[in-house]
């Protein structure tokens, strides 16, 4: 059994590694376009051996290093055949920690790309941003709080509405300025718990103005999101966000919460 695994998992990968011309980002390899998902367990298992090897091709992609197929199918057939690897054990083990190396590099270097990037839209947003407040609340059916929160009701029922000291349930879509979607719930209909009090002010403001099964539309400024710092890699500094809410369920009390994390399952 051993022995057929191996040779139609070596036969596998070999037949996928054969070299075509329709395509360059594996060297011209291609996966076979009409496999269905498999069900022997010969099938199963070299699905998923061939698919687990790619943890290690992955941190080398992630290095911004490219794989080269030969050195892999020689890899795999001396493995195969239990040959002495062409790098002993030790090599391997440095090689590994050389790759991790390099990937935290490369990660390093991206993030601060991604950083100077979020700045740099950021900076679009300190005159775009008045510009959309000013002309959105001009539009049919919005509204403007005392904050400078912008809200529009969409479907609005007499479900109850919670307080501050509340977690919820809520389906969000949240878009910038340019475009980019930085959440959407909705898509999937997967909402989020959201301790209302763990929240910026703007979201605050604007859960407390919903009954269970309202949806609204906001614009929320700067001032009442994330300033003049953004948030992480979606979120650049100055933004104005564009969001849809529906408040799906009051979960609990955040102390309630608090409690129900804190218990083993099963209790």
């Amino acid at each position: 059994m051993k022995k057929i695994i191996s040779i139609i998992f070596l036969s596998a990968i070999l037949f996928a590694c054969k070299e075509k011309s329709g395509s360059d980002k594996y060297n011209g390899y291609e996966k076979k376009p009409d496999l269905k998902t498999p069900v022997t367990i010969v099938d199963r298992m070299s699905y998923t051996f061939g698919y687990d090897m790619t943890t290690g091709i992955n941190m080398m992609d992630s290095a911004n290093s490219r794989v080269n197929f030969d050195y892999l199918i020689a890899g795999i057939i001396d493995g195969l055949e239990k040959k002495d690897p062409m790098l002993d054990e030790e090599q391997r083990m440095k090689l590994i920690n050389e790759i991790q190396k390099i990937q935290t590099e490369a990660e390093r270097e991206r993030y601060n790309a991604k950083l100077q990037e979020m700045k740099e839209i950021g900076e679009t947003f300190i005159e775009l941003g008045p510009k959309y407040l000013e002309e959105n609340i001009k539009k049919e059916g919005w509204k403007e709080t005392s904050t400078g929160l912008q809200y529009k009701p969409i479907k609005v029922g007499d479900g109850p509405k919670p307080t501050d000291d509340m977690v919820v349930a809520m389906n969000i879509r949240g878009e910038l300025l340019n475009g980019d979607v930085f959440e959407n719930t909705f898509e999937k209909n997967k909402p989020l718990e959201i301790p209302i009090e763990g929240v910026v002010y703007g979201f605050q403001e604007a859960i407390q103005m919903m009954g269970v099964g309202d949806i609204y539309e906001f614009v929320i400024p700067p001032d009442l999101a994330f300033k003049g710092e953004g948030s992480g890699q979606k979120i650049p500094p100055n933004s104005v966000l564009i969001m849809k809410f529906e408040l799906v369920r009051i979960v609990s009390t955040v102390e309630e919460y608090r409690q129900k994390m804190r218990r083993p399952p099963g209790m």
